[in-house]
């Protein structure tokens, strides 16, 4: 948006003092010589501008504020120059003219001479088209589905253990088992992440990392045997 909207003022510059007949340098820089009339057309400010909407292209706008001064050798003649811009400028559809009041620093931080200016303010736009979203497969749908999971906690011989925390790895959501060793939790549909159980004393707790079999439903009975799993500590 920037470089296209530099080489329009400096082409609407350009345009403007050839309708004239007058000859003069045109840039974005600040000129290296001041043996010639040199139009000088600094971005001095950007401004966000509310941008339109749109379901398929994703639209930017600014305001674009350029700093339009001349440097001249020939005093009368930069005023030519000046004034052909000014009058070309607000007869544009395009920009709105301001005229701001600089300071000495801000003229030094150019690397210009100070002298009259004026603001040219333009609104730049970019048109992007959007990227599709991809179409939800079934499967995917299936696998955000939540369903819920029954289980029980046993420990061998010594039966069913109540008070253990269960969950579902990466979940943050956990059950505790109730006096039957029973629990319940909601799980992803088609999910194959493993049950996390932590038992024993609250100082020492233990983790079992517990396989789970990704067609396990509610209508089937999780059993976990802690007998069967070597613990580690949690």
């Amino acid at each position: 948006m920037l470089v296209e909207t530099d080489e329009w003022v400096c082409s609407w510059a350009r345009d403007a003092l050839t309708s004239k007949k007058i000859e003069a340098e045109i840039s974005t820089a600040a000129p290296s010589t001041t043996d010639s009339a040199h139009v000088f057309a600094y971005l001095l400010k950007l401004a966000a501008a509310p941008g339109k909407r749109s379901a398929s292209m994703k639209i930017v706008e600014l305001e674009l504020s350029y700093l339009v001064t001349v440097s001249d050798p020939d005093p009368a003649h930069g005023h030519l120059v000046l004034d052909s811009l000014i009058l070309a400028a607000n007869d544009s559809d395009h920009c709105i003219v301001e005229y701001p009041e600089l300071t000495g620093e801000l003229w030094s931080a150019l690397g210009v001479k100070p002298g009259p200016c004026f603001l040219l303010k333009i609104l730049g736009r970019t048109e992007t088209a959007k990227p599709e979203a991809p179409a939800i497969s079934e499967q995917a749908f299936e696998m955000s589905t939540m369903v819920p999971l029954r289980g029980r906690v046993i420990n061998g011989r010594h039966g069913p253990m109540p008070n253990v925390q269960v969950s579902i790895s990466g979940s943050r959501k956990w059950a505790r088992t109730n006096a039957r060793g029973e629990f319940r939790l909601l799980r992803a549909g088609n999910s194959k992440r493993p049950l996390i159980v932590v038992f024993g004393p609250e100082d020492r707790p233990r983790k079992l990392e517990v396989p789970l079999d990704s067609s396990a439903s509610n209508q089937k009975m999780v059993e976990v045997n802690l007998a069967q799993f070597s613990s580690k500590e949690g």
